[in-house]
């Protein structure tokens, strides 16, 4: 394993599951022991595991999208036409939505293409809400970036412009109910209502690397590529840190009472209010990281393929 792309803590701690550029997906127990391989055909780029942890989506460079059981045994998998930027699913697991060249896809957990829709001419980021009710799209054309919502049926429900962004991707994070749509693009982080009003605009001092909404959808935490964390309330703006380089990954545990961040050299745990809790030098590059829902775990994956935990106490 080496170059771990992807990483994901279940929602209930149980396991971890590692993604990385030699097309191995890698289950991990809590401890450390490992609990199943699979090999793909391809660099893992995308990752997400249902709530209830009984299956696994992963998206892959080589144009293929596939789910996996529990256990790490092959439920189905779908060829397409371009590398697969990013995957997401829904709480209960009802779809997979997976983003592929300029195109949005939903598969059914059964592997039938439900329906497909050409976005622009090229999708970053999706992000299915948890409840299932909508879908989130982060794409650009040649002049600007924008962000899209879907119904779950594939309706167009509104779109909005992110200005240039050629050089920058835009990212996109729905939350729990889908009432809320935070995106993140060369300029800043904007703030959308379910009916596509831009509630607020941020303007960060560099583009948006990673974006994530908390848990139960209240808090979003943004990485920017001048070294910058944010956390954000539906409202704005709540703190700011400046960090030694630019943020590869965030994430944020429920009410936003963790979040962690990494940059090229150091690991970051931060609380609610921004005071740094700890932080980890790593003597590798680390590209990937996610933080439990309850804040309590940390899972890092390296340039050299070792995947790290932390506890919050970082014991």
């Amino acid at each position: 394993m080496y170059w771990v792309n992807a990483i994901t803590i279940s929602s209930d701690s149980s396991f971890i599951v590692a993604g990385s550029a030699d097309g191995g997906i890698h289950s991990l127990a809590r401890n450390g022991e490992l609990l199943w391989d699979y090999e793909a055909e391809g660099s893992i780029r995308a990752m997400a595991v249902v709530e209830d942890a009984s299956c696994i989506a992963a998206g892959i460079d080589g144009g293929e999208v596939l789910l996996l059981s529990r256990s790490g045994e092959l439920i189905w998998s779908h060829g397409l036409e371009s590398r697969v930027s990013s995957v997401s699913v829904p709480s209960d697991g009802s779809f997979v939505a997976a983003g592929a060249g300029g195109w949005l896809y939903v598969f059914s957990r059964r592997g039938k293409l439900l329906w497909s829709s050409k976005v622009a001419r090229s999708v970053d980021s999706v992000s299915a809400s948890a409840n299932g009710s909508c879908i989130a799209v982060g794409a650009r054309d040649l002049s600007s970036g924008k962000v899209c919502l879907f119904d779950r049926h594939g309706d167009v429900l509104w779109e909005q412009k992110t200005g240039w962004s050629l050089a920058g991707s835009v990212k996109v994070a729905a939350s729990q109910r889908g009432t809320l749509i935070a995106a993140g693009s060369l300029h800043g982080v904007r703030m959308f209502d379910a009916g596509g009003e831009c509630l607020w605009y941020y303007e960060t001092g560099g583009g948006v690397e990673d974006l994530a909404f908390s848990p139960d959808g209240n808090y979003v935490v943004a990485g920017t590529l001048d070294g910058a964390v944010y956390l954000f309330s539906k409202d704005g703006m709540v703190w700011s840190r400046k960090l030694k380089s630019s943020i590869r990954a965030v994430g944020i545990s429920e009410a936003g009472c963790s979040v962690a961040a990494l940059d090229n050299g150091f690991i970051y745990l931060f609380d609610r209010e921004g005071e740094i809790l700890w932080e980890k030098e790593t003597y590798e590059g680390i590209c990937s990281i996610d933080i439990s829902r309850d804040g309590l775990c940390i899972a890092a994956g390296s340039e050299d393929g070792v995947v790290y935990m932390f506890s919050r106490r970082r014991t």
